[in-house]
């Protein structure tokens, strides 16, 4: 929520709901990244990172239980 909340603000040019000014965000990684490859900010690159996280969480659950089960 934090990196979708930031990646927004972004790219609005608004200041950041989550953290106050003098701290980056994941989102201004993703947001300088794919403006840098591609040339143009894009939304999908939102969706993009966020699947990324959901990957991450998914592969800690799944070593996690894994490692209940023994």
């Amino acid at each position: 929520l934090e990196i979708a909340l930031s990646y927004l603000a972004l790219r609005r040019n608004e200041p950041s709901f989550t953290h106050p000014e003098n701290t980056s965000s994941w989102a201004v990684l993703l947001y300088q990244g794919y403006t840098g490859l591609l040339g143009v900010p894009l939304l999908h690159s939102l969706a993009f990172g966020l699947l990324l996280v959901a990957l991450v969480a998914l592969l800690a659950q799944t070593l996690r239980m894994g490692a209940r089960a023994r």
